[in-house]
């Protein structure tokens, strides 16, 4: 990643331009893993936060608006832990509403994800299950059912019936 915290103080310290800032967070984030994207997000979060003091009103509208964008990706254990104690719930709540939001759907999909791959391993047992039925033992008692002689090797040819001969006597049956 490049060196986009710079950039972000730049622009809120400097420029003032939290807008922009929002923005370029969500430019530098298109196209980045969940992770990655959190990062940039993350790092945008506490420029605001260090420079909260410099212009209170402007970064706590800065923050309420980037928290609350659906295309910026948090952690919000680690942003409702660095939040500032004396806010009020009331100027909280989207944030608090989108939190609960996006935990619930993060437990749903691991939810389906887990059914989803449940029913693939059934399936996958399924399969194994009707393969190891399909397998045809092969031992000295056995006889072929064309020459009547026993099987020395170890392949043979099965019929749709279950029938096991020796290959060479199939091809003979079928030249025949």
């Amino acid at each position: 990643m490049n060196n986009f915290e710079q950039a972000f103080r730049i622009l809120v310290d400097e420029l003032q331009d939290f807008e922009y800032a929002e923005n370029y967070c969500i430019t530098l984030s298109h196209g980045k893993s969940s992770a990655d994207r959190k990062i940039v997000a993350h790092v945008l979060f506490k420029v605001f936060l260090n420079s909260l003091d410099k212009y209170p009103n402007e970064i706590k509208a800065a923050l309420l608006s980037l928290l609350c964008n659906n295309e910026i990706e948090f952690d919000f254990v680690e942003v409702l832990q660095r939040l500032p104690s004396h806010w009020s719930l009331a100027s909280l709540s989207q944030i608090l509403l989108r939190a609960l939001r996006t935990y619930s759907y993060t437990q749903r999909a691991a939810k389906l994800e887990s059914s989803l791959i449940r029913v693939q391993n059934e399936q996958l047992n399924i399969k194994l299950s009707q393969l190891k039925r399909s397998n045809t033992m092969i031992n000295e008692q056995r006889q072929c059912k064309h020459c009547l002689q026993q099987f020395y090797e170890t392949s043979c040819a099965v019929y749709q019936d279950g029938i096991q001969v020796h290959v060479h006597c199939a091809k003979k049956y079928k030249q025949n």
